[in-house]
């Protein structure tokens, strides 16, 4: 696989608009799941209309099929509904910093599920997670919305895990792209209920941002990782995504006036570590 430079810049501007994502709970006055609701709509017609450019089948080879892609929208719609208000209740930056604890999640749920034996290190990498997390939070009252904020980031990171190991066996039957078209389009009727009890009107402005969250922000985005897959190995695709907490900081400050305490960037700084070498050890196998 050849790492040229143009296709390191697609990767790195995905994960730059994965790390902008996440300012859209800050942005919009809405509900967390009303606000994936209009992600995932927009995001599924923007693929959809990619897929027919690109000339892909739609169809899914049997039932089986189906159910897994449900069952893997609910988890996806559950993980971004508490990233989301994770970002209401706290920071974008801690949203995202407790949200990448999720290599960490996954080195430790993937012996569970494979039957493999759970390695040391992996308990010590959870270990120093942990402690990063611990530092990220300065109030440890259930009622504190900064507690608040990094339970629900570390419970979409865990969720993100649980997709992740899920997706391995659809993506390898009908690809990255087909697969996250469907789970997109799969969330919109399980997130559709969010809307009966929304007594709020939508403004142009509401509806633009909507629209350019589902579809730069999210489909485009996604597009552009997609096709870096197809050209680093996933170690190095893992590696630059723990640069989108880095770049949702720099968003919330430029845009919202967001300032990382102290207590987030030493935080940040070991989940991010810690984060790293579950990747790395990953990669190295057992």
């Amino acid at each position: 696989m050849r790492n040229d430079p143009l296709y390191l810049l697609e990767l790195n501007f995905a994960v730059f608009l994965f790390g902008g994502a996440g300012l859209f709970g800050k942005i919009l006055n809405y509900p967390a799941s009303t606000i994936v609701f209009f992600r995932v709509l927009f995001s599924s017609v923007t693929l959809f209309f990619f897929i027919k450019i690109k000339g892909v089948k739609f169809n899914l080879f049997d039932k089986k099929s189906y159910y897994e892609l449900i069952l893997t929208a609910f988890l996806l719609s559950f993980h971004w509904i508490t990233f989301f208000q994770s970002v209401k209740v706290s920071t974008v930056a801690i949203a995202l910093l407790s949200y990448s604890t999720f290599p960490v999640f996954i080195s430790i749920i993937e012996p569970i599920f494979f039957k493999t034996k759970i390695l040391v290190r992996e308990i010590l990498i959870a270990a120093i997670s942990f402690i990063g997390i611990f530092i990220l939070t300065h109030s440890y009252s259930l009622s504190s919305p900064e507690f608040e904020g990094v339970l629900l980031g570390v419970i979409s990171g865990l969720l993100f895990a649980l997709l992740s190991i899920l997706n391995r066996r659809t993506v390898r039957k009908y690809g990255a792209l087909l697969t996250t078209f469907y789970q997109h389009l799969f969330s919109i009727p399980i997130l559709l209920p969010s809307l009966i009890f929304l007594n709020k009107s939508f403004s142009l402005n509401d509806f633009m941002y909507f629209v350019l969250l589902g579809s730069l922000f999210t489909a485009v985005a996604h597009l552009l990782y997609i096709n870096s897959l197809a050209r680093f190995k996933a170690f190095i695709s893992g590696i630059f995504a723990t640069l989108e907490p880095i770049y949702g900081a720099i968003f919330a400050f430029l845009i919202v006036k967001e300032v990382p305490s102290i207590n987030t960037v030493f935080g940040g700084i070991i989940i991010l570590t810690a984060s790293i070498s579950a990747i790395i050890f990953s990669k190295k196998g057992g």
